[in-house]
């Protein structure tokens, strides 16, 4: 069995090869960045109940992960589209829209699920992703309060901000080091459409 330094190498080796960043780890198996980041610089142990989760999350059986076996399983993997932006009145996969095409693990692309890659442009969200960061959208999924979604104002091009509901109001909230974006207002009078739920990122450094 692994040591609790060889199962972290492990995993950082794993998301290194599915560029997957520490926010999106924890997020997909439902942890606070905080906890997971104590486990990654060896102030906690990890946890081995935990570890079926990250290993499902990771694409890999837990028993490589804990040093049962010697080879990580190859989970199944789907084509998704990679998009370089959504307009309004263009089809989603128009080929003036499509950059090409990138995976994700099968267990992922749920069945009645349609996901796509949307390249991301700007610095209003770079708190979260970097400019030219791929966002992995559901299309369609519903956004509750506080999710980060692919939003289209009045048929202009698709934003991707977090989106918040108080008052009647929709509110689209930027998550950038630039002061210049601020939050934008929109009510009952403005054509808003929810193109999808982004469910997770591939990053570039």
């Amino acid at each position: 069995m692994r040591d609790n330094n060889e199962v972290i190498e492990i995993m950082k080796e794993e998301m290194k090869k599915k560029d997957m960043s520490l926010s999106e780890l924890a997020r997909r198996v439902d942890m606070a960045k905080s906890a997971v980041s104590r486990y990654f610089n060896g102030t906690r142990e990890f946890p081995l109940n935990r570890a079926e989760d990250f290993a499902r999350v990771l694409g890999i059986k837990v028993e490589y992960l804990l040093g049962f076996e010697d080879k990580p399983e190859v989970y199944p993997a789907d084509q998704v589209p990679v998009l370089a932006e959504i307009s309004a009145g263009t089809p989603l996969y128009a080929e003036q829209n499509l950059l090409g095409y990138s995976y994700i693990p099968s267990f992922l692309n749920g069945e009645g699920k349609e996901l796509f890659y949307l390249k991301v442009a700007g610095d209003s969200m770079d708190r979260e992703f970097k400019e030219g960061d791929l966002v992995l959208v559901e299309k369609d999924a519903a956004i509750e309060n506080g999710q980060i979604g692919v939003v289209l104002i009045n048929g202009h091009d698709a934003t991707v901000k977090r989106v918040k509901y108080a008052e009647d109001k929709i509110y689209l909230m930027p998550e950038s080091t630039n002061s210049d974006h601020l939050p934008q207002v929109y009510t009952a009078d403005d054509e808003v459409h929810f193109i999808g739920r982004v469910i997770g990122s591939h990053k570039f450094y």
